[in-house]
């Protein structure tokens, strides 16, 4: 049997998504470059993939933005 791992990230861990690509992207095309998009990290722990720690690569810098939470479903 197949599965699949879904992983949702929390309204404040979208919210915060949301703001660093939108600025993200703006910049880039002001600056008539094209739009490159935001590298995601998402830490899931063997012993709890319910709680995942999601953070946001900003040129060399990494930002927790929020939490995720990862299912294993069945196809």
């Amino acid at each position: 049997m197949s599965k699949r791992l879904v992983i949702t990230l929390d309204e404040a861990a979208t919210k915060r998504y949301l703001e660093y690509a939108i600025r993200k992207t703006k910049a880039e095309i002001e600056a008539d470059c094209e739009p490159s998009g935001i590298t995601l990290q998402v830490d899931v722990s063997p012993t709890n993939i319910f709680m995942s720690d999601v953070y946001v690569h900003e040129g060399a810098g990494i930002t927790e933005i929020g939490a995720a939470n990862a299912e294993l479903l069945n196809n």
